[in-house]
């Protein structure tokens, strides 16, 4: 019934602390979510003034993703886990 039995996670870290702050475990309910919803969900403090249009570009990690564009089921894909980064962190 598409359940997987891998718990698939985001795990975010920081350039400047050197160190994981968080690892997400993303639920099928998740899925739906822009990865800022989903990180803002956990209380990270992704930075954005845009409410998600992608014109400020504050939520933008290490690797050039624009947080707010993104879902979390297109970040995913086969992976298990997902690390990303934030230079801020």
């Amino acid at each position: 019934m598409g359940y997987s039995s891998v718990m698939q996670k985001i795990v975010v870290t920081g350039d400047a602390s050197k160190q994981i702050v968080k690892s997400i475990e993303v639920k099928t309910a998740d899925q739906e979510l822009t990865l800022l919803e989903l990180l803002q969900k956990h209380d990270l403090p992704i930075a954005s003034s845009c409410l998600g249009d992608g014109v400020c570009q504050k939520c933008i990690t290490s690797s050039k993703l624009i947080t707010c564009q993104i879902k979390v089921k297109d970040l995913m894909g086969q992976k298990s886990d997902v690390f990303i980064a934030f230079e801020y962190l």
